[in-house]
């Protein structure tokens, strides 16, 4: 007789730190915010250490700033700080595409296949928050095919601040509709077996989303 194991509930620090960390990544909480340990507490009902040990864990994945004088904050972007995570991310994401031709393409293409499947659908439902998730999903497992751990570590904190970004921005059908072509040409390029392509797509790709956050940045301070 086979019995299943029994899955460990989760701490109270973890339910808070999932709770902080999707209220940043879907637009709850704006970018540069103040958190308020004590409000946050109040908010969520539960005391100020799983709260504390949450935000230091959102800190480490780059999503909080910590100021030992002022406090704790959601992170926030210039125009330079774009350019800089934009740069990066087509370093390791570039970096690792090349690096899973050559040793994780079949797997990856079938991971890819269903998450665009899956983008397509979420798509023609207006559902952008889903369909966000789905981005970041697709773009890190283009990383984890590259099958190596210290890649995946270096992306993690880069991974979070830029599907914080994609959540402000991907909120437009037409965006949508933009969004999953370039992903679907992604995927066609690496089933293609064409590995120059398929770098060149990556990178314009990640370009395109340079010049739309940095668009994002410039329409939310005119707001202000």
């Amino acid at each position: 007789m086979k019995i299943n194991s029994l899955s460990r509930p989760k701490s109270l620090t973890e339910i808070t730190y999932e709770r902080l960390k999707a209220a940043i990544l879907d637009d709850e909480i704006e970018l540069g915010a103040q958190l308020s340990e004590l409000k946050l507490s109040k908010s969520l009902g539960v005391s100020k250490t799983p709260i504390r040990e949450a935000l230091q864990e959102l800190r480490r994945e780059g999503l909080v700033h910590v100021d030992p004088q002022r406090g704790s904050f959601v992170f926030s972007l210039t125009e330079q700080e774009i350019d800089q995570i934009c740069t990066l991310r087509s370093i390791l994401e570039v970096g690792a595409a090349q690096r899973l031709y050559e040793v994780g393409r079949t797997r990856t293409i079938n991971k890819l296949e269903k998450i665009v499947d899956g983008m397509v659908t979420l798509s023609q439902k207006g559902d952008a928050r889903g369909y966000v998730k789905l981005d970041s999903e697709f773009h890190q497992a283009i990383v984890e095919g590259a099958q190596n751990r210290y890649l995946v570590a270096a992306y993690r904190p880069l991974s979070a601040q830029v599907e914080a970004m994609r959540a402000r921005n991907l909120k437009s059908a037409e965006v949508l509709k933009r969004s999953v072509d370039v992903h679907r040409s992604i995927l066609e390029t690496l089933r293609q077996e064409n590995l120059e392509a398929f770098l060149q797509t990556t990178r314009q790709h990640i370009e395109q989303s340079r010049l739309d956050f940095l668009d994002w940045l410039q329409r939310s301070t005119n707001t202000e």
